[in-house]
């Protein structure tokens, strides 16, 4: 009783190990194939991917809207604003003839939230993000 349960196992695992070891073999040498190829495939599809988002990242700017007026922003008010060190742009009128002073643009949404948080302590305490989309 005791010869047959060896023979058993010893066949079991001989079987085992040849069938993992020429599964392992050609999926192996498959990889190594595959991944020279797609390797070489990667470097050139992310960078034409990342140029794409670089340009949708520039379409959409971000502005922090420190007011906006029907007539023109007080000179004080834009001393003010230069001598923090902010760049500003005064929008055409908009439907109901209101202008926007702009200080920006950012890069990126989190560039503009750092920005307001000063903004709001020196010059408006009521500014907030605006974003845009398309250049200009």
């Amino acid at each position: 009783p005791h010869h047959p349960t060896p023979a058993k196992k010893s066949a079991k695992t001989a079987t085992q190990k040849q069938k993992p070891a020429k599964k392992q073999s050609n999926p192996a040498k498959a990889r190594v194939v595959h991944d020279e190829k797609s390797t070489v495939e990667k470097k050139k599809r992310p960078e034409k991917i990342a140029r794409k988002n670089e340009t949708s990242k520039t379409q959409q700017n971000y502005y922090i809207q420190v007011g906006s007026f029907t007539g023109e922003p007080g000179t004080t008010f834009l001393t003010i604003i230069r001598n923090s060190g902010y760049d500003y742009r005064v929008t055409a009128p908009d439907a109901t003839g209101l202008k926007h002073l702009l200080l920006g643009p950012y890069p990126d949404r989190s560039s503009a939230e750092r920005t307001l948080v000063r903004v709001r302590d020196r010059i408006n305490k009521h500014a907030f993000i605006y974003t845009t989309q398309g250049a200009k």
